[in-house]
């Protein structure tokens, strides 16, 4: 079994540092928007947070610790979290309204992220 935690863009990651450097999660999952509806525009301020997630992971050496970003994808947001430090990524409006199918949308997000 994996546990997690997740934050939401107003919580600072230095709440969850503790627990992410005794081991007890597997999972941070960093919200880009806020909880409780689809839609919503991507918080550029979450990239700030994968950033200092992934220097402490780095420096504390916690290989297995997932970087989780949820809220706001599509292919713009795919590579911005990538490239700051997230190993995963959930997506939601941008794939099931995605006009050519869930599919295609995922395959762009793949393709933007330079990931096959």
């Amino acid at each position: 079994m994996r546990c997690g935690v997740c934050i939401a863009p107003s919580t600072p990651c230095s709440q969850v540092l503790e627990l992410v450097s005794m081991g007890c999660v597997d999972v941070v999952n960093l919200l880009a928007v806020e909880p409780g509806f689809g839609g919503q525009k991507f918080q550029v301020s979450v990239k700030e947070k994968i950033q200092q997630l992934r220097s402490f992971i780095d420096e504390h050496r916690i290989p297995d610790l997932e970087i989780m970003v949820d809220g706001g994808i599509n292919t713009q947001t795919a590579r911005l979290c990538l490239e700051a430090g997230a190993s995963s990524l959930v997506a939601g409006s941008f794939v099931f309204n995605h006009k050519l199918g869930v599919l295609q949308a995922l395959e762009e997000i793949r393709a933007s992220a330079g990931v096959e």
